[in-house]
Formats: structure tokens, C-alpha cells, sequence
């Protein structure tokens, strides 16, 4: 890549840029203090980035920031980040590896839409409502872990996904079968121990036969 630039498209972050290239095959940007947001569109349709790890400094990824990054495979996101945007990787068609801090509170709606290389999907133990449309379109994606704090599900959150099996890292029914809209074959996975208070929750008896046990942190 020699001394090649990474391609970025409107302002970046909420600091000046003090260099901005590629070592050992490794993009870096350094700023000049540190930086608490990637800004929207910041590298929207990047279609040469393969990989982001963010610095720890970074408490908010903006609306569009890495949309339409079609060649990204790797995404770290530290425990310091709190919220996603809206469509914030939207289209990133070849992310396989995906790494979210336990920090994150907030993932707008369609954040992670079209990620049709992904194969599983852990929503952060802090989040309580998955966004309309979050993992629309992502058709790889079979297995969901859901955190404990979950209490609602907004439409089109799974739309064309394949979803066989749903992990729920919660001992008390905080939703029901409608919320999660179970569709055909699909499973609900619990704690061992909660199994039997699931199968008699009104809003999960018609999938009793669904609910299994699984060894959870409980």
C-alpha cells in the first residue's frame, strides 16, 4: 500500500488529523487529542477498508459512519463506546468478525442491516430494545444472543434472517413469542434453571415445545 492514504469521505472525528497512512499493511490515523465520536457518513462507501479497531477514547459511532463498506471483515468496538447510529454499517457486506463492547446502550435502526457475512449476532448486555430493522437483510445470521436487559423488539429487527436459534441470557420472561416474533422452526434457548418458568409464562406457552436449556451465565 506503500504511502497510501485510508480513504475517508466528510469530517472524521472530533479532532484535527496529524497523519493519516498505512504501516506494515495496517491503516492508522492519528489525531491530535483524542477522539469521543466517529462523525456520520465518516467512511461511508470505503470499499477499500477490510478492518477497524477503535480507539478506547471513542464513546459514539455516528449515523452512516462505516455504511457501504464493502470489503470490512473485522469490526472491534471498545467498552468506552455507548451508542450506534442509524445505519452505521449498513451494507457491510463481507463483515464476518464483529466484536462489541459491553458498553453499548444504543443501536439505531438498520445499524447493522445487509451484514449478510455474519453468522451470529450478541446483542450487548446493556441494550433494551433491539432498533426497527438491526439486523434486516442479514441472511447468514442463524444464531441470536440476546442479553438480559431486553424488553422489547421493534418490527423488521430480523427481517430475512434465518434465525434457528435465540439465546436469552435471562432467568425471567421479559417478553413474550409476539415481541420476538418467532417464526417456523425457530428455538428459544434459556438457562437450564428457567426452562419450566418459560414453558408456563402465558406469553411463551403455544412455544413450549420450542424452549430449551442451555448452560448461560446465569
Amino acid at each position: 500500500v506503500g504511502n497510501q492514504a485510508i480513504e475517508f469521505r466528510e469530517r472524521l472525528a472530533d479532532a484535527a488529523i496529524v497523519s493519516n497512512n498505512y504501516q506494515n499493511g495496517v491503516g492508522i490515523i492519528k489525531f491530535d487529542k483524542a477522539i469521543s465520536a466517529i462523525q456520520k457518513s465518516a467512511f461511508y462507501d470505503c470499499t477499500t477498508l477490510t478492518s477497524i479497531t477503535l480507539p478506547k477514547s471513542v464513546i459514539r459511532v455516528a449515523d452512516y459512519a462505516f455504511s457501504g463498506c464493502t470489503s470490512l471483515i473485522n469490526i472491534t468496538l471498545p467498552d468506552s463506546v455507548e451508542s450506534i447510529g442509524v445505519c452505521s454499517f449498513e451494507g457491510c457486506s463481507t463483515l464476518k468478525t464483529l466484536q462489541l463492547g459491553g458498553g453499548i446502550k444504543q443501536m439505531g435502526e438498520y445499524a447493522f442491516a445487509r451484514c449478510s457475512a455474519l453468522k451470529s449476532f450478541t446483542v450487548p448486555q446493556a441494550v433494551t430494545t433491539i432498533s426497527e430493522g438491526l439486523l434486516s437483510g442479514c441472511s447468514g445470521v442463524t444464531k441470536l444472543y440476546l442479553g438480559s436487559s431486553v424488553v422489547d423488539i421493534e418490527p423488521y429487527a430480523f427481517e430475512h434472517c434465518n434465525i434457528v436459534g435465540v439465546y436469552l441470557n435471562s432467568t425471567t420472561p421479559k417478553f413474550g413469542a409476539q415481541t420476538l416474533r418467532m417464526s417456523t422452526g425457530m428455538k428459544l434457548y434459556v438457562p437450564h434453571s428457567a426452562v419450566e418458568t418459560f414453558k408456563q409464562h402465558e406469553g411463551w406457552q403455544q412455544y413450549a415445545e420450542r424452549i430449551c436449556g442451555y448452560e448461560a451465565n446465569e
